[in-house]
């Protein structure tokens, strides 16, 4: 009995042994723990950054859950992996489980990775250039893979066109989409032939001969023929991905439609125009206004200054008033651009001049067309520049400066003198009530040789409301007319006068002057 005993015990000994050792051998593949790490990212020959590990690619963290990491981006052939701090191979990467395993246009769902540092030192391998989006779920050490082609389907027309800088010769077309592309504008005669039927003369977006790649686009269409009705056609070409050596090209987009144009005559009879100023942003004044924009009669339209609050943002400028003049008018009638108080304020408002091509690049300009020479003038801000307003950022007496000597010359220049007319658009009218600050000096600054010049009349705005001065008074040889913010001024001259008819948003005439030539 008591050698049984033994042997039952040894027996139940052993068994109690081999159910440890199972119990340790569970243990020791339970489920790797949670990977904790605030970042993520993707490093190798695969992207668009190649092997540089001091500046990987981050990753997104999920904003469904914070154990998930996301790359939506472009990937070419070539190898990739995945770590967790910059600069340092000797540190643990994400891998796949076998080396070279494939991501390509076959979906991947759920597979493994593993993570460790040093060898082996497995990669993915990129098979198909592409779009892709690759998820990280860290909690169960998986990765996903889905394809989506050299374009994911949402590249688009975001804004435009709209027509600006018209001369004779050229004009500037200019939108945007929502992601940077190529872009070019097809250009052919406003005849009844097809559009397509024919490969149209080609001007391409370019800076110094090297195409510009942006989601804003400026194409200047050059070589016209003056007072020669055009019609156009703009496209965008999606950039994907690009390498010094190599663009990898997404969708195109166009619109459908063909606006027609016509360019500047400087020796036409005529000219007509309409000036609207001080909208600051309201669109549906701005639209009630624009409605009398006649497409096939008026030659461009003038934005005499504030058409915004201040610019912060380029979207501000483009659903402020570019958007609904491209929607009313601007696809087929220009606006010249007239620079207000306002539009220096805000921090985008240093790239003014990205947004509005002049002949000198700069907000002052002249340009003849028909019977008038004008002369467009930055007024500038409407304080002095040590104003606790600016916080130091205004220097405008000495911008006025320059721009004083740029207007002694075009003032003493033939094409100024030999005009039939001569027409002053800017926002703050010189020598006017409450001279202070900034309208002071340029008041001071301008007003004497304006004087001097034989203007016939000058369009101003500012003040929110209707003023006009005739000439003679407050000691000006001509006449300046003030429009309100609710108001536009339809100007039509020939060689006889100049009519101005003020209009209210019903299109009525509510103020009328005419000046015959001088």
């Amino acid at each position: 009995m008591k050698i049984k005993n033994i042997i039952s015990i040894i027996a139940a000994l052993c068994l109690f042994g081999a159910l440890s050792s199972c119990e340790q051998n569970e243990l020791q593949v339970l489920p790797d723990p949670p990977i904790k790490t605030d970042v993520l990212y993707i490093v190798g020959n695969g992207t668009l950054i190649d092997w540089d590990n001091n500046n990987p690619i981050p990753l997104q963290v999920s904003p469904d859950n914070p154990n998930v990491f996301i790359y939506d981006g472009f990937l070419k052939k070539g190898e990739v992996k995945l770590c967790f701090e910059k600069g340092s191979w000797g540190v643990e990467f994400i891998r796949p489980v076998v080396a070279g395993s494939p991501i390509g246009t076959d979906p991947i769902v759920d597979e493994k990775f593993i993570v460790h540092a040093g060898d082996p030192d497995n990669k993915w391998n990129v098979v198909e250039d592409g779009l892709y989006t690759l998820t990280f779920d860290l909690l169960n050490r998986t990765m996903s893979s889905e394809y989506k082609g050299m374009s994911d389907g949402t590249f688009k027309l975001k804004s435009g066109p709209s027509l600006q800088n018209m001369g004779e010769n050229e004009v500037t077309i200019m939108w945007r989409t929502n992601k940077p592309a190529k872009s070019w504008v097809e250009i052919a005669p406003d005849d009844d032939t097809d559009f397509d039927a024919t490969e149209r003369p080609k001007f391409n977006a370019e800076r110094n001969g090297a195409a510009v790649v942006d989601t804003l686009h400026k194409v200047t269409v050059r070589n016209l023929a003056p007072d020669t009705k055009y019609r156009y056609r703009i496209f965008s070409q999606e950039v994907v991905a690009r390498l010094p050596w190599k663009i990898y090209y997404g969708g195109t987009v166009s619109i459908d439609e063909t606006p027609a144009f016509r360019t500047m005559n400087k020796n036409g009879e005529t000219v007509n125009f309409l000036i609207m100023n001080d909208i600051h942003e309201n669109n549906s004044v701005l639209r009630s206004l624009a409605s009398m924009v006649d497409k096939d009669k008026t030659d461009f339209v003038v934005f005499n200054g504030d058409m915004v609050n201040w610019i912060t943002n380029e979207d501000q400028l483009f659903n402020g008033f570019i958007d609904t003049s491209s929607e009313t008018f601007a696809k087929n009638v220009p606006f010249v651009m007239v620079k207000g108080n306002h539009e220096p304020r805000g921090i985008w408002s240093q790239y003014y001049m990205n947004y509005f091509p002049t002949r000198t690049k700069k907000a002052y300009y002249a340009f003849r067309d028909g019977p008038v020479f004008f002369i467009v003038l930055d007024s500038g801000e409407d304080k002095e520049d040590g104003h606790d307003e600016y916080s130091g950022t205004a220097f405008f007496a000495a911008y006025r400066a320059r721009e004083a000597e740029w207007l002694k010359k075009v003032l003493a220049s033939d094409e100024c003198k030999n005009a039939p007319y001569r027409i002053v658009l800017v926002h703050m009218p010189p020598i006017y009530a409450n001279d202070a600050g900034g309208h002071a000096d340029f008041s001071e600054k301008f007003f004497p040789m304006l004087n001097a010049a034989k203007i016939d009349v000058m369009f101003s705005g500012h003040f929110h409301k209707f003023d006009y001065t005739p000439a003679g008074w407050r000691k000006s040889t001509f006449p300046i007319l003030i429009n309100s913010n609710v108001d536009a001024v339809d100007v039509k001259v020939n060689m006889q006068k100049i009519q101005v008819d003020v209009r209210n948003t019903s299109g009525a005439v509510i103020h009328s002057y005419s000046y015959a030539r001088k």
